[in-house]
């Protein structure tokens, strides 16, 4: 089942909900600000439906120096939340694309 993180700050209009200005908010770091790449973390996060969930973030690598370091660029997801009803781990920005599937064993 989709589920869908509240806005920092809540919904402004209907079937408003997070986006990624909205996750470095509840991170504690300004709308666009870039995340630290030694950023490490895990925080509450309440959902659209009243319920709330775990938002935790990873390290990332980064880039080699050098002329074509834009190439070299990792596209892989940091932000991730914990489906409520399936327990799966889901990018913070895909969540109203989620489809639950049998919980771990």
């Amino acid at each position: 089942m989709a589920f869908k993180i509240e806005p920092f700050g809540g919904q402004r209009y209907n079937g408003h909900y997070a986006d990624h200005g909205d996750i470095r908010q509840y991170l504690g770091l300004p709308r666009n600000a870039k995340l630290p790449h030694n950023m490490w973390t895990q925080t509450s996060v309440p959902l659209t439906d009243g319920r709330t969930t775990i938002l935790s973030v990873k390290p990332s690598t980064p880039a080699p120096a050098g002329e074509r370091r834009w190439r070299n660029k990792s596209s892989a997801h940091r932000c991730y939340v914990i489906c409520p009803d399936c327990m799966h781990a889901v990018p913070a920005g895909r969540t109203h694309q989620h489809k639950c599937k049998k919980p771990h064993a």
